[in-house]
């Protein structure tokens, strides 16, 4: 067995602490507060207040940049502020992303149900070439795994007994139309139907929310996708790479002007190794979903409740951090019109 960290009660923690300089006024609270957020939890906002290693100790293959010792004056208050600002970050990206699935979820439904209520069930009404595909390492077709997924929320569905599907079943019989199955199914199913689509249906989904190309849509939506797993599961978004990248083409001037100045933004940063890129960190999804909802028929004031969370951002007087720094936000993004108030309507 190979060895791990040794085990230590949150006394000895706090204590550990301590002696690597964080200043800690109260331990018992300081325990109290491990016990709420986690030592491992908070070692990721406490990185940055330790001090750098000299180079000739810096390790790049275990990535050792930093030695245990904190920064003179940094504080486990200091520390938290950071926690509980992330914590109010990934409240306002879960309200975006809720906000952005059900007006998806509805847009996928309603495309489809104009050519068949049932069209999610028959390849002939969705692009066959895609559905056909055979996913490496099974026997079964895209579209054949998708019935069987569902066949699993259908049946779940009918198990409920809910007023609607029960009055369903009663007068049309058990499949259930397009708009009921989407409200059931995961958003990584969700996203496979969006990708099933004849392309003028995708077109059409995506352009509802102001982009012209489906491809680029879709990839967008994948990305809000692995966000949302993160924000689900309360993982970390301040000074962290996400998993996918949103790409802004260079054609944002003409096509999206509201995201030019982002898609510059994040043009700049190619260059960068890839963890470190803006396109990787929290501003370019939320600048996507900002737009996304903003262009929307429905509109959106989403950008003003971004905008007034991270313009509580802690400030810290012994290290320099900052939402340009270290989550990918441009300098002057708050004069960006994609954040201010403006009557926005679809192009």
């Amino acid at each position: 067995m190979m060895d791990v960290k040794p085990y230590l009660d949150h006394g000895d923690l706090v204590a550990g602490l301590i002696n690597t300089g964080l200043r800690i006024t109260d331990v018992d609270a300081a325990a109290v507060l491990l016990q709420k957020y986690g030592y491992h939890r908070l070692s990721g906002y406490r990185y940055l207040y330790r001090q750098r290693l000299a180079q000739e100790e810096v390790s790049r293959e275990s990535r050792r940049f930093r030695s245990k010792e904190h920064v003179p004056g940094s504080s486990l208050d200091d520390v938290v502020q950071l926690a509980e600002f992330d914590v109010r970050l990934r409240s306002v990206m879960a309200e975006a992303i809720e906000d952005f699935e059900v007006r998806l979820r509805t847009a996928v439904a309603h495309a489809i149900a104009r050519r068949s209520e049932l069209g999610h069930l028959f390849v002939e009404h969705l692009d066959k070439g895609r559905c056909s595909k055979v996913p490496p390492g099974r026997s079964q077709t895209s579209h054949e795994i998708f019935l069987s997924q569902v066949q699993e929320v259908t049946e779940l569905a009918h198990r409920r007994n809910d007023d609607f599907v029960v009055h369903h079943r009663q007068v049309y019989g058990p499949d259930l139309p397009v708009w009921a199955v989407v409200e059931h199914l995961t958003f990584g199913t969700l996203v496979f139907l969006l990708d099933y689509l004849k392309d003028e249906d995708k077109r059409s989904v995506a352009n509802t929310f102001g982009v012209r190309h489906p491809a680029q849509f879709v990839k967008w939506v994948r990305a809000i996708g692995a966000l949302r797993n993160d924000v689900a599961h309360a993982v970390r978004l301040f000074n962290k790479p996400l998993k996918n990248q949103i790409a802004i083409p260079g054609n944002a001037a003409s096509e999206w002007p509201l995201l030019c100045k982002t898609a510059r933004h994040l043009g700049r940063g190619k260059n960068l190794p890839e963890a470190q890129r803006p396109s990787r960190r929290v501003y370019a999804h939320a600048a996507v979903l900002a737009y996304l909802l903003r262009i929307h028929p429905a509109g959106s004031l989403w950008w003003d409740s971004f905008r007034q969370i991270v313009d509580g951002f802690p400030e810290h007087p012994t290290v320099a951090l900052s939402p340009e720094e270290n989550m990918g936000f441009p300098a002057g993004w708050r004069d960006d019109p994609l954040w201010c108030p403006d009557d926005l309507g679809p192009p």
